[in-house]
């Protein structure tokens, strides 16, 4: 008699390659008499089917009447079933069919779609690959303008369907694809390449000066720098109040008017986020000059400094009516501004300032000193002697 004792078993191979099935028979002969078998089994070999194909040896097939099948050059028309029938003098065994079967392949279904985010935002990349042709695992792998990338604390999921930038930046923006891989058979296919576009919110890089003082009749301007994803808007306020009309870097005051005094500032934005200007102050007088030799301006006074001449400290007197913005600026006989003593608003009433001509380095000589308060000027002289 003959058995088969190691069925053949299924094959998965590409086209054109070479592969083979093969069985195990065990014959025997009168177990009672301890008899070697007198006849060597017979093979042949089938592929299954409706009916089933005798296979024959030739330049595709070889061992057709043996225990091991060999297939050649494999074809589409070879992915089926085969079994092989073993016949001896005391009886017939037939195999189980073993499958051959192409390795599979992955289809993208779904291929990963642009994304446009504002800087420190978090972006996502995904595709949809599917198995075809057979069963198996996949693998991914996404890259980032052509080069492989890694988890780390920006990307998560590198080696997954699913790719997350965190707080993506303008390094992070670019070409985005993924390589889907079938495992067994390493057929891969790579999905199309989609963009990640990285906004930037504005950064004002040039500021409004900080104070502006000047007459009414002149035309004065304020401007901002700002860098930022396009496109930019702007909004100009004085004194936390809209300016209508005023939207571009460039605020301009045609012909400016005491009431044109106050803090201005402009606010930058784009569709990722806003910025803030400093604030500049506007001071504008009506160009009213009281001389030297006078004291009073509708209530503002600027007494002479005691003492005068000095070598050493001087104090300087001055008197609002109402609270006000008050400026007292220290200049030479040219005019030139040595240094600016008062900037600020103080309280009505009467105020005092020093002034150490040693601190500022002040030379025997004449100098002038200035306030400007609520539009009105008036100027004092004063002999520093060393």
């Amino acid at each position: 008699p003959a058995r088969i004792t190691r069925q053949p078993y299924a094959k998965v191979a590409d086209l054109k390659n070479n592969v083979i099935f093969e069985v195990e028979v065990h014959a025997w002969g009168d177990t009672l008499m301890n008899d070697p078998p007198l006849f060597s089994p017979e093979y042949q070999w089938y592929k299954a089917g409706t009916p089933p194909v005798k296979l024959q040896d030739n330049s595709h097939y070889s061992g057709t009447k043996s225990n091991v099948l060999g297939i050649r050059n494999v074809a589409e028309t070879d992915y089926a079933g085969y079994y092989v029938t073993v016949r001896s003098q005391c009886n017939n065994d037939t195999s189980d069919v073993a499958t051959l079967s192409p390795y599979p392949s992955v289809n993208i279904a779904t291929q990963p779609a642009d994304v446009t985010k504002c800087e420190g935002e978090d972006a996502q990349f995904t595709i949809d690959a599917t198995i075809t042709g057979g069963t198996g695992e996949l693998k991914y792998q996404w890259f980032q303008n052509g080069t492989a990338i890694n988890d780390n604390t920006v990307y998560t999921g590198t080696q997954t369907n699913t790719l997350t930038v965190t707080g993506a930046t303008v390094a992070n923006a670019g070409q985005y694809k993924c390589t889907a891989t079938v495992v067994p058979g390493d057929k891969n296919a790579t999905s199309s390449e989609a963009t990640l576009t990285v906004n930037v919110k504005p950064t004002i890089t040039t500021q409004p000066v900080a104070t502006l003082t000047d007459t009414v009749g002149v035309s004065i301007e304020l401007s901002v720098a700002a860098t930022g994803t396009a496109t930019l808007q702007y909004q100009w306020y004085k004194d936390n109040t809209i300016i209508d009309g005023s939207t571009t870097s460039t605020l301009t005051i045609a012909v400016a008017k005491v009431e044109d005094s106050g803090k201005y500032y402009c606010i930058v934005k784009n569709a990722c986020g806003e910025v803030k200007s400093n604030e500049s102050t506007v001071s504008i007088t009506t160009g009213g000059v009281v001389g030297v030799d006078e004291t009073n301006a509708n209530g503002f006074e600027l007494n002479q400094n005691t003492p005068n001449p000095f070598g050493g400290s001087t104090e300087i007197t001055f008197v609002t009516p109402t609270a006000t913005s008050v400026r007292i600026v220290v200049t030479d006989i040219f005019g030139k501004e040595i240094v600016e003593l008062v900037n600020r608003t103080v309280e009505a009433g009467s105020h005092s300032v020093k002034l150490n001509a040693q601190d500022f380095k002040l030379s025997t000589g004449v100098y002038y000193y200035t306030m400007t308060a609520d539009g009105y000027s008036i100027t004092k002289k004063m002999l520093v002697v060393k």
